[in-house]
């Protein structure tokens, strides 16, 4: 790891670069745009948190493609983390995000083959698309209760997932979000979540349990080819009959089999008092 003497940078009106960095001012503040690498420099990397009195607070784009990175600090003054900024650091096993850090931009992390695990600190709102998408190696994630929104295909492809919690604050899983994660064994959706999109578990194919709460009222198209579930969990047999399903895949029960209320398994279905309608496909595969 190299240090980068002071008096190696240069200042524009809106642009500058500093030794590998080059940079973007706004309102004082710094975001890095850009990281030159080569053999020598590009597998350890300190981020400054302050350049020319400047302080660093975004990263956009500037990892992308950097293969040979390992690891990286990222200094506490950084709040955003940018499109792009670290997509396919192959070599990338483990990176600390700063407590500080607002929003995470989609393709962040994306194409990270070597990443195992990654916290995500209770300052961040919301995740982007495609964040951690083909993290082939990634076992488990942590979401703090700060985070209402998972983008679209944020775990897509991520194979080697087996752990990960959704905290209550989730109000949408996006759309394809854990496709293909062929190693998840269970889930338990957010008590904030209304509908579950399409393909959200598609590929999941050693899902085996799901607990669904009444808050859902609409189950798109999801869980194609999930054909180890057993179990699925729910709290409320009068909200589990409102939900519309939009297809016989729709509803987990097609490959379960086996609906618990309450963690105890049907066997005499007793339709709740006031209930005048049972939507389509609510007890299929039972």
């Amino acid at each position: 790891l190299s240090v980068i003497p002071f008096n190696t940078f240069t200042v524009n009106a809106e642009m500058g670069r500093f030794g590998n960095y080059t940079y973007n001012i706004s309102f004082g503040k710094i975001t890095i745009t850009g990281y030159e690498y080569d053999g020598s420099n590009s597998a350890k990397v300190i981020i400054p948190s302050e350049i020319a009195g400047y302080s660093v607070v975004g990263i956009d784009h500037a990892f992308s493609g950097c293969r040979s990175l390992e690891s990286i600090i990222i200094p506490d003054s950084v709040i955003s983390i940018g499109q792009s900024a670290f997509e396919n650091c192959r070599s990338l096993e483990s990176i600390i995000i700063p407590d500080g850090v607002i929003k995470i931009g989609m393709f962040a992390f994306s194409g990270c083959t070597s990443l195992k695990s990654i916290t995500v600190p209770d300052s961040v709102v919301s995740i982007g698309d495609q964040d951690f998408s083909d993290c082939s190696s990634l076992e488990s994630v942590t979401i703090p209760d700060s985070v209402a929104n998972i983008g679209d295909l944020c775990f897509r492809n991520c194979t080697s997932l087996k752990i990960i919690t959704l905290p209550d604050s989730v109000v949408n899983i996006g759309n394809l979000d854990f496709m293909n994660c062929s190693s998840l064994k269970s889930i338990k959706i957010p008590k904030g979540v209304t509908h579950i999109n399409p393909g959200a578990f598609s590929g999941c194919s050693s899902l085996e349990s799901i607990t669904i709460p009444d808050t859902v009222t609409n189950i798109a198209s999801t869980f194609f080819s999930c054909t180890e579930l057993k179990e699925v969990h729910i709290t409320d047999m009068a909200a589990w009959c409102k939900i519309k399903f939009d297809s016989y895949y729709s509803n987990p029960l097609c490959y379960a089999h086996n609906l618990y209320l309450n963690g105890k398994l049907v066997t005499n279905l007793v339709i709740p008092t006031g209930i005048t309608k049972i939507n389509n496909y609510v007890f299929s595969g039972c």
